[in-house]
């Protein structure tokens, strides 16, 4: 691929979703297209700043923080490409498809193509989309992007102050005998070599999942904070790990049996808008698990 400069200044600003997040990761995301060697370069180098100050690799970003990388970056472009794309919503600020198990979210610096952001550009003439939230590699449903920076700051305080509702399905390993759970164990990134990597731990950040029984292991989970891999350590945390998640003690699966159900705009100018990917066939296996 060919290289480019970045043209002007990048700013991001931190939402609670990223809240946590190691700066070169959370760098990592959202310039997939520039080499893991240059952002650490850039870093080392003091010329990325948070809040007007440079900070270390290993520095966790705060909600409410400021990124700042400087002009003149050099990065590899991300292709658009024509991919298959189910458009769940779209008007001149916001897109959100149903994006399928298996597929990235965001090109990494090792796979570069048929991502998410490389499907969203196809559709929107090479625009590059702002993802305003994550979902893992094997996790399906919807995900929302949005069309323009403005939009990106604007929705992303919405996800910050949870004005968007996100409501899960997952299929558990055993049937819950409870009808109604709150799970707040905190969640925190060990770098000791553990496999995985995010897991519980009291020195952690909050986390905040509600869950509902649905039918026999059929839940619904409500995630009010946004930690990498919040719905399958915190099912996992009460001994109900997701089917197909072997990584947090799960039963062995062909997919990850998580489904981003639906979101929920509760004020704004989209209050009461509901954006459901509740016809994709995992969504449909899920509500039947035992036929």
């Amino acid at each position: 691929m060919t290289t480019l400069a970045i043209p002007a200044p990048r700013s991001w600003s931190i939402f609670e979703a990223r809240a946590g997040q190691r700066l070169d990761e959370f760098l990592y995301a959202e310039l997939p297209e520039v080499s893991r060697h240059g952002i650490r370069r850039l870093i080392a180098l003091g010329f990325v700043t948070v809040d007007g100050q440079a900070r270390t690799a290993g520095y966790r970003l705060e909600s409410g923080g400021n990124v700042r990388v400087p002009e003149g970056l050099e990065r590899f472009s991300v292709a658009a490409e024509e991919l298959d794309l189910t458009v769940l919503f779209e008007d001149e600020s916001l897109i959100a498809i149903d994006k399928p198990s298996g597929m990235l979210a965001h090109p990494t610096s090792k796979e570069r193509t048929g991502t998410a952001v490389n499907a969203l550009m196809g559709r929107l003439g090479g625009a590059r989309p702002h993802l305003l939230h994550r979902l893992d590699r094997g996790t399906s449903g919807v995900l929302l992007a949005a069309k323009t920076e403005n939009a990106a700051r604007e929705f992303g305080a919405m996800f910050e102050s949870r004005q968007i509702a996100k409501r899960y399905l997952a299929l558990v390993a055993a049937e819950p005998d409870w009808n109604h759970l709150e799970v707040d164990t905190r969640i925190e990134r060990y770098n000791d070599g553990r496999t995985p990597k995010w897991n519980t731990g009291e020195s952690g950040s909050e986390a905040l999942t509600k869950l509902t029984k649905l039918r026999g292991r059929l839940i619904q989970a409500e995630p009010w904070t946004g930690r990498t891999n919040q719905i399958r350590i915190h099912c996992a945390s009460i001994g109900l790990p997701i089917v197909g998640d072997e990584a947090y003690g799960g039963p062995h699966a062909e997919r990850l049996h998580l489904h981003a159900l639906e979101l929920e705009f509760r004020s704004g100018r989209y209050a009461g808008l509901i954006i459901a990917a509740s016809g994709n066939s995992i969504a449909q296996e899920m509500r039947y698990p035992d036929r």
